[in-house]
C-alpha cells in the first residue's frame, strides 16, 4: 500500500476525447472498447466544451450497429457492454425475476433492433438481439442477466481476512474509502453461510485503543489459542513519523472488542526492509503458529506459544517474482500454500499468485497467478485475499477485494467471495471472479464426544447452519447387528439410542459439510421381573416350573439364565420371547426360595428371588407342642415397646389321602392383648427336626389373618438341645404384619417332631 506518481498525458482532440469517454469505463453503461487500448486511452481527460453523446461518437466512428447503453430498473450497477465480443451483461439486484426482464437498448441514430427494445424476455439463459445500422450493417448481441450478490460486505472494505471458528465464519477487513488509506477503525463481520454477514461494529480503533498508532488501520488477521483471539494489524501515525508498524491485540471473543496486547508494536517500522504491514498467521496441525508479513519483501517466522512474540533469529525472508504484499498461508492434503498479491493495489492488474512447499517456511515452488481482473465483467484490481475451507468438506473459498463497481479505484474497494478449486495434483485452479459471488453454505458441527449406556438415550449437542441429518457407524467392538436410532435425525441437537455396547461414530451432515463425534456406549445389566413359582404346596417328587420375565436395554444382547433351586442343585434355564423358563423336581420336603441369575453376552448379571416353593411329604411326620416364649421388643407391631410372656400351642399333621394338613394353633400375647387361633392350614413341611406350616385364623375371634409357624425340636439328631418357636401373623386384607418374633427365639415347654 504505497503510492506511485501518475504520468500526465497531452490533451486530446474533442472527438478522440468523446470516444474515450464512450468506450472506456464510464458512468452509465460500463463499456469496453472493440479495439486494443492505445496511448490515447491511458491519460487524464480535460473537459473542453462538452463531449458528444456515446451513440453519436459510435455513429461517427462507423459503428452503426453498436449498442451504447442499456437501461433496466432491476440493474444493481450499470450494464456492462463488451463491444469487442458483442456481449452485454446485466448485473441485476437479488430477488429479480429473470424470466421477465425488458431491457432498453440505446442504439446509434438510424439503427433498429429485434426483438424490439423494451420487450419482456426470459433472461434466465442468455438471449440474442440483432441490431441493424442505418447503413444495413448487422451485429448480433448476446445479452445475459446475472444476479449480482457481490460485494458480500456492504460498503467499502478491502484486504479481507476470512476464517472460521466452530460453525461461524468471520471476516476482518480494512475499512476503505479514505484518501491515502487513512482509516483508523477495524470492523468484524460474521456469517453462518458466507452470504449473509453481520457487522459487529468497531472492534479496534487505533485512535483511542492504541498508543503507538492513530492512522492507517490496514490488513488485519486473527488466530485463536487457548480461548483467546489474537488480532494482528498494521498501523502508523497520521503526522510526524508515519512509518507503518505491525501490532497485535487480544480478546476473549472473535467479535471483539480487542485490546492492544503489548502497548508497543510487535514488529516496529525499520526492523526489516520494506513496510511492516499485511500480516497473516497460520496454525499448523501440531499447534505451532507462524507469522507472515511484509510489503516489498515477505517475512516468515514461528510464533512463540504466547502468540505475541518470536525469536528474531528464526525470521526468514522469501520474495517470489512479482511479490508485492498480502501474504497468506494455508495447508491442504499435506501441501503448504504460500500466496501473495502482485502489482500495486491501485493498479487494475492487482492479482493473486502462489507457491507450494512441504513446510510452513518453505522452500517454495512458484506456481503462477490464479486470480486476476475480468474486464468483460468490469472486475478490476482483484487481490489481497484470504481463503477458508468450509468445515467438514473439501470446499474452499477465496475472499478478496476489487475496485468497487462502478467507478472504484485503489482506495475505493469492495470485498467479495468466490469458489477456489484444486486439480488432481493439488494445484489451485484459476479462480473465476464473478459478480454473483457464492451460494449459501452449511456448516455441520457434531459437538463433543458423548457416552452413556445401551438402550438409553445419549444426548448429542450438535449444531448446523442448514438442514441437519444424522447417521451412525458401529465400531469393531460393537456386536454384530448392532443398531442405533435418533430421537430426531433431522435435528442437530438430539439423542441417540444404541442397542449394544461399543464405540459408534455419529456423523452430522449439513449441506456438503460433515462432522463426526464418538459415542461410547457402556453395557447395561439385564433386568428380571417377578419370579413365578407354584402358588400351592407341591408334594416331593413333583416337577415344578419356574418362569421370570427378562429384558435387556441392549436389544442386541443375548441372554441366558440359571437357577439355584436352594436344595443343593443349580441348573440352566432357557430364554425365549423375553422369558426365562426352568423346571426342577424337589426330592425332599422343604421351603425353598429359588434364585434366578440372568446374564447377558457381555458378562453383566442380575438376580431375582422367587417366592417360596413349599415341598411336603405326607410320610415325613407331624408336630405337637406347647409352652411360651419371651416376646421381644418390636415383635408386637401395634406397640413395639411391649415385651413379656407369650404362650403357644401347636398340632399339625397330614392324614391319609389328604393334600392339606390338619391341626390347631393358638398364640396369645396378653400384654397386647393378642389372641390368635387358627381355623385352617394350607401346608406343612417337616424336614428333620424343623417344621414349617402356614394357614389362616382369627384374632380375638374375628377377621381373617394369615400365619406361618417355624418351630424346631432341639432333641432331634440335627438339633442343638433347645426347642425354638417363631410365628408371623398378618392381616390378609391389608398385608400388614401384626406380630413377628425371631426364628431363633427359645421356647419354654416342648416342641416335638414325630417321625412316621
Amino acid at each position: 500500500m504505497h503510492s506511485t506518481p501518475r504520468r500526465r498525458l497531452p490533451r486530446l482532440p474533442r472527438l478522440a476525447l468523446a470516444a474515450a469517454a464512450a468506450l472506456s469505463l464510464v458512468a452509465g453503461p460500463i463499456v469496453t472498447p472493440a479495439h486494443a487500448a492505445g496511448p490515447y486511452f491511458a491519460g487524464e481527460v480535460d473537459d473542453h466544451d462538452h463531449a458528444l453523446p456515446a451513440a453519436e461518437v459510435l455513429q461517427a466512428s462507423g459503428s452503426t450497429a453498436a449498442v451504447s447503453a442499456v437501461t433496466l430498473p432491476e440493474l444493481k450497477v450499470p450494464a456492462i457492454v463488451d463491444g469487442g465480443n458483442d456481449r452485454i451483461v446485466l448485473p441485476v439486484k437479488e430477488g429479480t425475476d429473470l424470466t421477465r426482464l425488458a431491457p432498453e437498448l440505446t442504439l446509434v441514430p438510424g439503427a433498429s433492433v429485434k426483438p424490439a427494445s423494451g420487450t419482456a424476455r426470459d433472461l434466465s439463459e442468455p438471449v440474442t438481439y440483432t441490431v441493424t445500422g442505418g447503413d444495413g450493417a448487422r451485429r448480433t448481441w448476446t445479452v445475459e442477466a446475472r444476479v449480482m450478490k457481490s460485494p458480500v460486505l456492504p460498503g467499502l472494505y478491502a484486504d479481507p481476512n476470512i476464517t472460521v471458528f466452530g460453525d461461524t465464519f468471520y471476516m476482518y477487513p480494512t475499512t476503505d474509502g479514505f484518501a491515502g488509506w487513512s482509516g483508523t477503525q477495524f470492523h468484524a463481520f460474521s456469517s453462518k453461510d458466507l452470504v449473509h454477514w453481520t457487522d459487529h461494529g468497531v472492534v479496534l480503533d487505533l485512535g483511542p485503543d492504541v498508543t503507538w498508532a492513530d492512522n492507517s488501520a490496514w490488513a488485519p488477521t486473527i488466530a485463536e489459542r487457548n480461548g483467546k483471539y489474537y488480532f494482528y494489524f498494521s498501523g502508523g501515525m497520521a503526522t510526524g513519523n508515519t512509518a507503518k508498524h505491525l501490532g497485535v491485540a487480544v480478546s476473549d471473543s472473535p467479535a471483539g472488542p480487542f485490546k492492544d496486547a503489548l502497548g508497543r508494536p510487535l514488529v516496529a517500522a525499520g526492523t526489516y526492509s520494506g513496510q511492516m504491514i499485511d500480516s497473516d498467521v497460520f496454525v499448523d496441525d501440531d499447534g505451532q503458529a507462524y507469522l507472515y508479513w511484509g510489503n516489498g519483501n515477505s517475512y516468515q517466522v514461528p510464533l512463540n506459544d504466547d502468540m505475541v512474540s518470536f525469536d528474531p533469529a528464526k525470521v526468514r525472508t522469501y520474495k517470489p517474482s512479482g511479490y508485492n504484499e498480502g501474504s497468506f498461508v494455508f495447508k491442504r492434503g499435506g501441501i503448504y500454500y504460500f500466496m501473495w498479491s502482485e502489482n500495486d493495489t491501485r493498479d487494475e492488474n492487482y492479482q493473486v499468485a502462489y507457491a507450494t512447499g512441504a513446510s510452513p517456511l518453505g522452500p517454495w515452488t512458484e506456481q503462477g497467478v490464479i486470480l486476476r481482473k475480468d474486464l468483460s465483467l468490469g472486475i478490476k484490481g482483484t487481490g489481497h485475499h484470504s481463503v477458508v475451507r468450509v468445515p467438514g468438506t473439501d470446499d474452499w473459498y477465496i475472499a478478496y477485494h476489487r475496485f468497487a463497481i462502478p467507478g472504484g479505484d485503489g482506495t475505493h474497494r469492495e470485498t467479495t467471495i468466490d469458489r477456489m478449486e484444486f486439480d488432481a495434483n493439488g494445484l489451485i485452479e484459476k479462480v473465476v471472479p464473478t459478480l454473483e459471488s457464492v451460494d449459501p453454505v452449511s456448516v455441520a458441527n457434531a459437538g463433543p464426544d458423548a457416552e452413556g449406556r445401551e438402550g438409553s438415550p445419549i444426548r448429542l449437542a450438535g449444531s448446523a447452519t442448514g438442514a441437519a441429518k444424522w447417521s451412525y457407524t458401529p465400531g469393531e467392538d460393537a456386536g454384530s447387528g448392532a443398531t442405533c436410532s435418533f430421537s430426531d435425525s433431522g435435528a442437530a441437537e438430539t439423542a441417540v439410542t444404541c442397542d449394544d455396547d461399543g464405540t459408534y461414530t455419529v456423523t452430522l451432515t449439513s449441506g456438503r459439510s460433515r462432522d463426526t463425534a464418538k459415542v461410547t456406549v457402556a453395557n447395561a445389566a439385564p433386568e428380571a421381573g417377578d419370579v413365578v413359582t407354584p402358588a400351592k404346596p407341591v408334594e416331593a417328587g413333583t416337577r415344578v416350573t419356574l418362569t421370570v420375565p427378562v429384558t435387556d436395554r441392549g436389544a442386541n444382547d443375548v441372554l441366558t439364565c440359571t437357577v439355584d433351586w436352594k436344595d443343593g442343585t443349580t441348573a440352566s434355564g432357557t430364554v425365549g420371547d423375553g422369558t426365562c423358563t426352568a423346571r426342577h423336581t424337589y426330592k425332599r420336603p422343604g421351603v425353598n426360595e429359588p434364585v434366578v441369575t440372568v446374564a447377558d453376552d457381555d458378562g453383566a448379571t442380575t438376580t431375582a428371588t422367587g417366592r417360596p416353593v413349599v415341598v411336603y411329604d405326607r410320610g415325613s411326620g407331624f408336630v405337637t407342642g406347647g409352652g411360651w416364649i419371651d416376646s421381644p421388643a418390636g415383635a408386637y407391631r401395634a406397640n413395639p415397646a411391649l415385651t413379656g410372656r407369650a404362650t403357644f400351642g401347636i398340632v399339625a399333621k397330614y392324614v391319609k389321602h389328604t393334600a392339606v394338613p390338619i391341626g390347631a394353633t393358638t398364640f396369645s400375647f396378653q400384654a397386647g392383648p393378642l389372641d390368635f387361633r387358627s381355623t385352617a392350614y394350607d401346608w406343612l413341611v417337616v424336614s428333620g427336626g424343623e417344621i414349617r406350616y402356614r394357614g389362616i385364623g382369627t384374632v380375638g375371634g374375628a377377621g381373617r389373618y394369615g400365619f406361618e409357624v417355624v418351630a424346631r425340636d432341639g432333641d432331634t439328631r440335627d438339633g442343638d438341645g433347645v426347642d425354638r418357636f417363631a410365628v408371623r401373623i398378618w392381616d390378609e386384607r391389608t398385608g400388614d404384619v401384626i406380630y413377628q418374633n425371631g426364628a431363633g427365639d427359645a421356647a419354654n415347654g416342648s416342641v416335638v417332631v414325630h417321625a412316621k
